[in-house]
């Protein structure tokens, strides 16, 4: 029952917070970026994307298996984040 319980509800909340509130945030965090030129537009572009790939995972509640757009997906949006990190480091005003 415990296994049962940890998988189903792990997976569930992976999907959830990982997934979906992870891209919804990118994206809007993104957006705000584009909309107030404080980053180049390349990298907020990058941020949308990387948002809306973060969140396909979410149709594996449909069992429909992703296999390997996971990692590539968790890898984008890892990259966006150090881009990010290190363009507002060098380019604080």
């Amino acid at each position: 029952l415990y296994n049962t319980l940890n998988t189903q509800a792990g997976s569930i909340g992976e999907i959830l917070g990982v997934g979906i509130f992870a891209g919804i945030w990118t994206i809007i965090v993104s957006n705000n970026l584009f909309k107030n030129a404080i980053v180049p537009k390349w990298i907020s572009i990058l941020g949308i994307i990387s948002g809306v790939l973060v969140m396909a995972p979410m149709v594996e509640l449909f069992s429909i298996e992703l296999g390997g757009l996971i990692s590539f997906t968790t890898t984008l949006i890892h990259i966006w984040w150090l881009i990010l990190g290190v363009y507002v480091l060098i380019y604080k005003k």
